[in-house]
């Protein structure tokens, strides 16, 4: 009997919202890369029992983090790589640690990645299909266009590995932007 391996997470930040991406895979599922057997890895929201949705308050994160701490106390199948299975509280605080760390859309973009949503038509993956976008406004567009209930993801277009967004660059970027303020002391200008 396998169980759910968590790699790494990517949060992408929309306005105030965010949207939970995490890389995942199964302990007993491989995939042929490069000649070699690996342990299968997909990037995907985290979005059990909400799976017509991938935008979430910071508020409703928490709930998210809640009920898959929850299920992993109750059932014990959510590890860290390694094999390491997480303490207690751990995972939920991996988790809301994601929000912390996440990128707009723009930015991982410019960090050379390519971001997808993928739609599940009435549920049925083996009908599913990738929609690229770059931008924010193209991601809310996409999502926009499908009713409740229908399930939709968010991807990386390379499963194995992603491109983060340089700390420093962002915050230049956004300073140029006007995002952020910087405040000088006269004490600092002597």
């Amino acid at each position: 009997m396998g169980y759910s391996i968590y790699y790494n997470r990517a949060f992408i930040q929309v306005g105030e919202n965010y949207i939970p991406v995490v890389c995942s895979g199964a302990s007993n599922v491989c995939d042929f890369v490069r000649g070699h057997m690996m342990l299968e890895r997909n990037w995907d929201v985290l979005n059990w029992k909400r799976r017509d949705k991938v935008l979430f308050s910071e508020a409703t994160i928490h709930e998210i983090a809640k009920d898959y701490e929850n299920n992993h106390q109750e059932c014990g199948m959510s590890f860290k790589s390694y094999g390491r299975p997480f303490e207690a509280g751990e995972f939920e605080a991996w988790i809301i640690e994601g929000m912390k760390k996440a990128f707009t859309v723009e930015e991982y973009v410019a960090a050379g990645n390519r971001l997808f949503v993928v739609d599940y038509p009435n549920g049925m993956i083996e009908r599913w299909r990738l929609q690229p976008f770059t931008t924010e406004a193209e991601l809310l567009t996409i999502t926009s266009q499908f009713d409740a209930g229908h399930e939709i993801d968010i991807t990386f277009a390379d499963v194995r590995t992603i491109n983060r967004p340089s700390r420093r660059k962002v915050r230049e970027d956004r300073l140029k932007e006007g995002g952020f303020t910087l405040v000088r002391s006269e004490s600092q200008n002597n």
